[in-house]
C-alpha cells in the first residue's frame, strides 16, 4: 500500500513538473515570437522606404544602375527569406547595398540637399535603430530559451515535448 502511495506521487509530481517545463518552453515560444513580429514590422517599414529612396537618388546617379540592381537584389532576397538566418544573411547584404547607395550620393551635391532624399534618409535611420533594439530584445529571448533547452531538466522535457532551440539574428 505504501509503495503503491509512492508509485502515486512520484507519477504526480513528475506531471505537475512536466506542466511546468511546458508551460515555460510555451512561454519562451510566444515571447520568441512576439519579438521576431516586432523586427519583421521594422523590416517591412525598411522595405517599403526602398522604392522611395531609389526614386530619389535614381535622377542623380544615372550612372550608378549597379547599385540599384544590387538593392533590389538583395530586397528580393530579404523578402523571400524562409528562416532567421537566411533573413539575417539577406538583411546583411541589404545593408550593405543601402550603404553603397549612401556612398555614392555623397558624390551629388544636390542630392545631399534634396529634402524628400534626407527626410528618407533620416526615416531610415530610425527604422534602423528600432531593428537593432529589436534585434537585441529577440537575441536576448531566444539566448534564454536555448540556455532552458540546453540544461536539466529542459533538455529532456523539450524534446519529449517537441520544442527546441531558436537561431540568433545577427547583423551588423
Amino acid at each position: 500500500m505504501h509503495l503503491t502511495l509512492i508509485i502515486i506521487a512520484l507519477l504526480v509530481t513528475g506531471l505537475i513538473l512536466l506542466i511546468f517545463q511546458y508551460n515555460k518552453l510555451r512561454q519562451f515560444k510566444n515571447k520568441v515570437e512576439a519579438s521576431w513580429s516586432n523586427i519583421d514590422t521594422q523590416l517591412k517599414r525598411r522595405y517599403a522606404l526602398l522604392p522611395d529612396l531609389t526614386q530619389a537618388v535614381a535622377p542623380y546617379t544615372k550612372y550608378d544602375k549597379a547599385v540599384f540592381n544590387k538593392i533590389n537584389a538583395a530586397h528580393n532576397q530579404a523578402t523571400s527569406a524562409g528562416n532567421v538566418l537566411h533573413q539575417a544573411t539577406a538583411e546583411k547584404q541589404l545593408s550593405q547595398s543601402i550603404k553603397s547607395l549612401f556612398a555614392i550620393s555623397e558624390n551629388y551635391p544636390d542630392l545631399k540637399t534634396n529634402e524628400n532624399f534626407r527626410n528618407i534618409q533620416q526615416e531610415l535611420s530610425e527604422v534602423e535603430d528600432k531593428m537593432q533594439l529589436g534585434r537585441r530584445h529577440y537575441n536576448t529571448i531566444v539566448k534564454g530559451n536555448n540556455n532552458f533547452v540546453n540544461g536539466f531538466p529542459g533538455l529532456f522535457v523539450a524534446r519529449l515535448l517537441g520544442f527546441g532551440k531558436y537561431d540568433f539574428f545577427e547583423i551588423e
